[in-house]
């Protein structure tokens, strides 16, 4: 059991869950709430697998780092060794290319593009100014591929890019912000956030995480999209972002940047599900 929970851990439980709960629901909204069942299971597992192989990835690269700074991690522990995550690495990444042949081809190459861009992140970009670009590949990359995978792609879609711009941004800045500190004073990290210090950075989340819904809805008054759902899921990420605000001056330091993070995850599905909506039309 206790080997089960540190493989679950290490493949960064929360942001798993938040991606199979968005993928399940993001499959519904492509197909009108009638989605085949095989196609949608398909589509589940390729993100899953790859998610999942991205996060164990990233525990296994910083198993040494985190060491030193987070030794409660699976890895540092030892509720998994290393030679486990990255046997599971390599077995989650060769089902998920086996489930590329069930795939057209145009699907399996944005899975494809999206998972070697995490792994990229993983292993060179991390702690680089550009950390974020693989967020924004990986994001916008996954949701197109969910739509061409369960054979609804649209051009419209294209325009989910702008603000996907800005949320992967903040998400990639809410990751790194409750370890800014540490990694600044124990392993010279010198990405985004750890250029911008936890204050700047915090300031940032807060700020694209309001700015993103106000660009969608700027852009619906111009698109022919339907208006009800962003506005509506744009307001409560809004809420979203207000909530952390008024949090974070009441929680110890450490819990309320943990908790950016993890409102960051809610606000990014909220402003996502009602622009991908809108433009589902």
């Amino acid at each position: 059991m206790s080997t089960l929970t540190g493989i679950l851990r290490a493949t960064h439980l929360f942001p798993n869950i938040m991606v199979a709960i968005a993928t399940l629901v993001f499959g519904f909204l492509a197909t009108g709430g009638q989605p085949d069942g095989w196609a949608l299971a398909r589509t589940w597992l390729v993100v899953m697998c790859g998610h999942a192989a991205i996060g164990l990835a990233n525990d296994y690269v910083d198993r040494n780092r985190d060491a030193l700074t987070q030794p409660d991690k699976p890895i540092p522990s030892g509720q998994i060794s290393p030679d486990l995550a990255f046997g599971l690495v390599i077995v989650l990444l060769a089902c998920q290319v086996a489930l590329y042949f069930t795939l057209a081809p145009g699907a399996a190459l944005l899975a494809f593009a999206a998972t070697t861009s995490g792994l990229l992140y993983d292993l060179r970009l991390k702690d680089s100014y550009l950390s974020w670009v693989p967020y924004f590949i990986s994001f916008s990359t996954y949701l197109l591929f969910l739509w061409a995978a369960l054979g609804q792609f649209q051009p419209v879609l294209l325009w989910l890019y702008p603000p996907a711009l800005l949320l992967t941004i903040g998400i990639n800045l809410a990751n790194a912000l409750p370890d800014i500190e540490t990694d600044r004073a124990r392993h010279a990290s010198r990405g985004l956030a750890h250029r911008l210090g936890t204050r700047k950075t915090r300031q940032a989340v807060w700020l694209l995480f309001s700015l993103a819904p106000l660009l969608c809805i700027g852009l619906s008054r111009v698109l022919p999209v339907n208006r009800t759902w962003i506005e509506v899921l744009g307001i409560m990420a809004w809420v979203v972002v207000l909530v952390n605000i008024l949090l974070y001056r009441r929680l110890p330091r450490q819990q309320a940047l943990e908790l950016t993070w993890k409102l960051s995850c809610v606000s990014t599905f909220l402003t996502a599900a009602g622009w991908l909506a809108a433009l589902n039309l």
